[in-house]
């Protein structure tokens, strides 16, 4: 790519640089060297800071980390005291700085590897995928780097070298082109058909759920539109992922369901900058209190509230969320707070497509679990039941342990889906667990 040519270029420019025995540095200041070694090292911290997605790569922003370990690179012999200096002659630094070509050239693949097969979670993910590209790089630079670079036999065949180099090179792409061809035969596997569609919401694509696009409230209606009794289910698309469940205990005909669900929007009176789009949810903050104002205009006889693991203090979580019962409690009959889903460590159908596809293979089964140990989970369990328990009429239902049994969350159970991603049920699952919902609803 052309946005990569500056980078190249700089590296060009220091390897000349360097190259030339250090005399291009006999008539530079030490103090001004010394400037630049402390300056690379402040780029870097600063590159780590700002630069920590992917989407600055490819691109001339890039720019700031390579010319930082640019200036690392240009040093004096004048300045070898210099605290930049004695950094990168630890032994681990020299380490390092030996296998990091071939740690460059590894990492990239093994974290895919990793991040594909490894399901836990993603602290434990980053430290194996770290210690295994360090151990797969050392044993690359001693086996095939070192003894390849230094070979006297290979120096003196220059033209065999690159003719095997240029073979090589076509093999791996012929490789890379076969693999992609069998990737696409292997997703279109009958195996692989229950996970096809797993990740639909229903009741966003029934357009229940218009997302940011709007912060109208367009309620939907299920059941019997004229029933005797209504029941309204409002929050996000946690809140939405019960809606099977919801359906399935207030059946018609007396029973009126409405759907108010809103993606990525709590049933927590509380702003919030929205990292998906990068700013304010003002779309969430209109529709909430106009949901809500609509509530207590209906009057129902039920309301199910629940939302996922959004980033509220303590204090924000109880007064948000008493705010919200505040306001409606004294028109509802009955409120029931759903607690935060468990989470997954891993994607489901990615863990279970991948799953079907190696017992092509060799047996792997039983791979897609992990445990239901995730504390911002039961944190807010625990703030939502401060909340709770300061009003009326009003239940928190925990269902972690129907979901996850004795501590283990798995995403296919019996045959049966339970996860759709890393935190929705999928809608077969929740209608089949209708029974111990209700059960819970109906202990006061």
């Amino acid at each position: 790519m052309l946005v990569n040519c500056p980078m190249l270029a700089v590296g060009i420019r220091i390897l000349f640089l360097i190259g030339q025995n250090n005399q291009s540095h006999q008539n530079i200041n030490p103090v001004l060297v010394r400037f630049v070694g402390g300056g690379g090292i402040f780029l870097i911290l600063i590159s780590l800071l700002l630069l920590p997605t992917q989407k600055y790569y490819p691109g001339y922003i890039a720019l700031l980390p390579t010319v930082a370990a640019a200036m690392l690179l240009f040093r004096a012999p004048e300045a070898n005291q210099h605290i930049t200096e004695r950094f990168f002659t630890f032994p681990i630094m020299q380490y390092l700085g030996n296998v990091s070509y071939s740690l460059y050239l590894w990492h990239w693949p093994i974290f895919q590897f990793i991040n594909s097969w490894l399901p836990v979670d993603p602290i434990t993910k980053a430290t194996v995928a770290v210690l295994m590209s360090i151990a797969v790089a050392t044993a690359s630079y001693y086996c095939i780097e070192r003894p390849f670079r230094h070979s006297i036999v290979l120096k003196k065949r220059p033209t065999l070298v690159i003719l095997t180099s240029l073979v090589l090179c076509c093999g791996t792409c012929w490789v890379a082109l076969y693999w992609s061809e069998k990737a696409s035969e292997w997703s279109g596997d009958e195996s692989l058909a229950p996970y096809k569609n797993a990740r639909v919401d229903i009741l966003f694509n029934q357009g229940c759920d218009q997302w940011y696009m709007s912060s109208e409230v367009s309620p939907c209606i299920y059941g019997n539109e004229d029933g005797s009794r209504t029941v309204v289910l409002i929050g996000d698309s946690i809140a939405s992922q019960w809606f099977p469940a919801v359906l399935e205990i207030y059946k018609e005909p007396e029973w009126k369901v409405v759907a108010l669900i809103k993606s990525a929007c709590p049933a927590v009176d509380e702003k919030q900058h929205y990292k998906r789009l990068g700013r304010d949810y003002f779309e969430c903050y209109t529709w909430r209190d106009n949901a809500f104002k609509y509530i207590t205009e209906i009057k129902p006889d039920v309301v199910i509230m629940s939302s996922g693991l959004m980033d509220f203090t303590q204090d924000q979580w109880i007064k948000g969320t008493s705010r919200i019962l505040d306001r409606i409690e004294n028109d509802v009959g009955g409120i029931y707070i759903i607690a935060p889903t468990p989470h997954l460590a891993f994607d489901s159908i990615e863990c279970l497509s991948r799953q079907v596809w190696a017992n092509k293979f060799f047996p792997l089964n039983a791979l897609c679990y992990s445990e239901n140990n995730n504390p911002q989970a039961k944190e807010i369990t625990s703030y939502l039941q401060q909340s709770v328990t300061l009003h009326k009429n009003v239940k928190l239902i925990d269902m972690s342990d129907v979901i996850c049994p004795d501590g283990i969350c798995y995403a296919e159970k019996n045959g049966l889906l339970v996860f759709r991603d890393t935190q929705h049920l999928h809608y077969d699952f929740v209608e089949s667990i209708s029974v111990d919902l209700k059960k819970k609803i109906d202990n006061r």
